[in-house]
């Protein structure tokens, strides 16, 4: 049975409690959303459809978002995860609960983005990010009682998707006129095992297996741990390296990027992005494993469409294959 108690000027609780149920309690501004919601509740407890929300009401995606930054972010190798918390942080959805948070309002969000000119792709990440955090909430922070919100919104389709190749002589240059010393060896390790530029400067020795031919990576984009292996190419590369700390390579990521961008600009190459290199390393590499599956191990991709666009057999090699 549901009690309504008046508290102060504006404030009305409500508090409802049932034999064998704890008791749920909940404070409103007016009393026709207090009883509103009693009604509600009360509903959901007769079919058995009753979730307790508390902490996730209690919860702001604001707050929500300092804590994956402190705690999620550092496992993770992506480099844009930190901008990606502020867009959200800066957004209207971080003064809302967690169980406040709906598709609706998500898609509201996506539409704004996509109007000040933000790309598909650009916007999908983000709300990977999103979705990623309300699964953190349930999982590890053991929040019960909420949905993610992000399952169910109409996600723009990406057909931005960047298809500039690095060539062997661009890259070449770049290497050559590059004042980092590190540069060279990062950027080749790049092009042999389609790593992301996060996992190759985070590189630690002790993951380092040469004889067994690959790299453990326990810290990913996608927050889950992948073995690379390692061509006998990529295996010269890393014996030829000092081995002078922890880490593989003694420099940031962002430093890397810098280093990148001003070395390209001495080579005279224009529109070549570091990240353009797992493209041109994931297209060679699917020349080789035929088989999705087997890329997608290598690489770390989960959506396997995003693989798609690397598999283009013509009708004459697909022949070929049937005998």
């Amino acid at each position: 049975m549901a009690t309504i108690t008046k508290r102060g000027e504006f404030s009305h609780q409500v508090i409802i409690r049932r034999r064998g149920q704890p008791t749920i309690t909940k404070t409103f501004s007016t009393r026709t959303n207090a009883s509103a919601w009693a009604r509600k509740v009360e509903s959901e407890l007769e079919r058995g459809l009753w979730r307790d929300t508390s902490a996730a009401d209690a919860l702001l995606l604001k707050d929500a978002l300092a804590r994956y930054l402190i705690e999620v972010v550092p496992r993770l190798s992506g480099s844009g995860n930190k901008s990606i918390i502020k867009a959200f942080t800066d957004s209207p959805l971080a003064r809302l609960s967690l169980s406040a948070i709906d598709s609706t309002q998500i898609e509201a969000l996506q539409a704004a983005w996509l109007r000040a000119g933000l790309a598909a792709s650009t916007v999908v990440r983000r709300l990977a990010v999103l979705s990623h955090l309300y699964t953190t909430a349930r999982k590890s922070w053991k929040i019960g009682g909420i949905a993610n919100p992000v399952a169910d919104v109409n996600k723009p389709k990406i057909r931005d998707a960047r298809k500039r190749r690095a060539s062997d002589d661009e890259l070449a240059r770049i290497c050559a006129v590059s004042e980092s010393a590190e540069l060279p060896a990062i950027v080749q390790l790049l092009k042999l095992t389609a790593m992301r530029r996060g996992e190759v400067v985070a590189l630690r020795w002790e993951f380092v297996d040469l004889d067994a031919q690959f790299v453990h990576l326990p810290h990913t984009k996608n927050g889950t741990a992948r073995d690379v292996p390692l061509s006998t190419a990529a295996v010269a590369l890393l014996r030829s390296l000092p081995r002078e700390g922890e880490r593989v390579f003694n420099v940031r990521a962002d430093a890397v990027t810098k280093a990148w961008a001003r070395a390209r600009e001495r080579a005279g190459i224009k529109d070549l992005r570091l990240h353009d290199i797992r493209h041109e390393a994931t297209t060679r590499l699917s020349k080789k494993l035929s088989n999705v599956l087997e890329l997608a191990a290598v690489t770390g991709h989960k959506d396997l469409k995003m693989l798609q666009r690397y598999f283009n057999p013509s009708a004459s090699e697909l022949a070929a294959k049937l005998g």
